[in-house]
Parts: structure tokens; C-alpha cells; sequence
């Protein structure tokens, strides 16, 4: 599929999404637990509320790594479905393996040293989210008042 036609579908995607929330894993971490249950309960009160794009933070830190990224990915491929039920765009947070992996519709990047020039060939397909100063080749911006704005 061509750049244009993949770029067009991804401002379809967006338009006329105004309910924006953010969940956050290490919200429901506590001395190394994870309370999977309400997370995904209290995503779901999100979507209840006509979510329209559900920004997801994967768990990092207090965990071991890899077992961390495994919680994560678990939990996040149910998050996946529950957003596929309420017809809400799952973007996660700066993590494009886990956003492929688990077949988000986005990632957004607040603290990426990378480009994000230098990430589109990669994240093909995905709608892409930056807060960054440089946000050319982003889809959306989220501005320091927490404004969502669509790129053209």
C-alpha cells in the first residue's frame, strides 16, 4: 500500500476522536504485583465513557525487565480486544515492539531519542503521536495543555 493512501487512513482513524484518556500499568503495580483485574476494569470505565483513543503506558521499573514486558504484553492484548469491543484506538506509549506485537492502532513517543523520521519506515501502518518539537512526519500532536491536534 502506498505512503499517501496508509497516511489517509490513518487521519480517517482520527477524525472526530475527541474523548481522550490515559491508563497507566505502573498505576496497578505495587511491590512487584500487578493488578491485571483493575486495570482492565478501570479501562473499561474509560470506554464506558465513549473513549474514542485510550493511550496505554506500559509497566517499567519496578519489575525485572523481561518479566515486565511479559506482564505487559498480556495484559495489553486484553486491553487490545476491550478497545476492539468499544470501537476505541489503542495508542501505546513508547513502545513500538510492544505496539506491534499486541496490534495497537498507534504509539505515541513523549521521550524518544529517535527522530520520528527515522521511525515511520518501521511503524508502517501505525498512527503515530508525539508531544516532541519535532513532529513532522507525526499524525498527531498532544500539546503542553493536553490538546490533541491532527497533523495534515
Amino acid at each position: 500500500m502506498d505512503k499517501d493512501r496508509i497516511s489517509d487512513i490513518k487521519k480517517m482513524a482520527l477524525e472526530n476522536r475527541h474523548h481522550y484518556f490515559y491508563i497507566n500499568m505502573n498505576e496497578y503495580s505495587d511491590c512487584g504485583f500487578f493488578d491485571g483485574n483493575k486495570f482492565l476494569n478501570d479501562a473499561g470505565k474509560k470506554l464506558k465513557k465513549k473513549a474514542d483513543i485510550l493511550h496505554a503506558f506500559p509497566l517499567n521499573g519496578e519489575l525485572e525487565e523481561l518479566f515486565c514486558d511479559n506482564i505487559t504484553v498480556e495484559w495489553m492484548k486484553k486491553l487490545r480486544e476491550l478497545c476492539s469491543i468499544y470501537n476505541c484506538l489503542l495508542i501505546i506509549n513508547n513502545r513500538l515492539d510492544i505496539a506491534r506485537v499486541i496490534e495497537a492502532d498507534g504509539v505515541f513517543f513523549d521521550k524518544c531519542g529517535i527522530l520520528i523520521k527515522d521511525i515511520i519506515d518501521i511503524s508502517e501502518g501505525l498512527i503515530i503521536g508525539t508531544n516532541q518539537e519535532n513532529f513532522e512526519f507525526a499524525d498527531y500532536i498532544i500539546d503542553n495543555k493536553d490538546t490533541f491536534h491532527i497533523l495534515d
